[in-house]
């Protein structure tokens, strides 16, 4: 990222890509951003058509999830 963080940072997601604005048009591997401002918490799109993403929220590990589980969407974003 630009500020050469050795871990991944929300602000530096949310500022490039292509926002999607329809989530009809949400692709696999598409972001789900969550938070306000840089952001707090970012899930994968899987299966575009039932609305579901993985997130990696917990030390459980990684599960599957609607894309509404938290209540602080904000928006989704492609980058290939």
């Amino acid at each position: 990222n630009a500020a050469r963080w050795q871990y991944g940072y929300t602000g530096t997601q949310r500022q490039n890509g292509k926002r999607v604005w329809l989530r009809r048009n949400w692709c696999k591997g598409d972001l789900v951003h969550y938070g306000t401002g840089t952001g707090k918490h970012v899930a994968i799109v899987v299966d575009p058509a039932k609305g579901l993403v993985v997130s990696h929220g917990t030390e459980a590990g990684p599960e599957v999830v609607p894309w509404n589980y938290r209540n602080d969407f904000n928006s989704c974003r492609r980058y290939i």
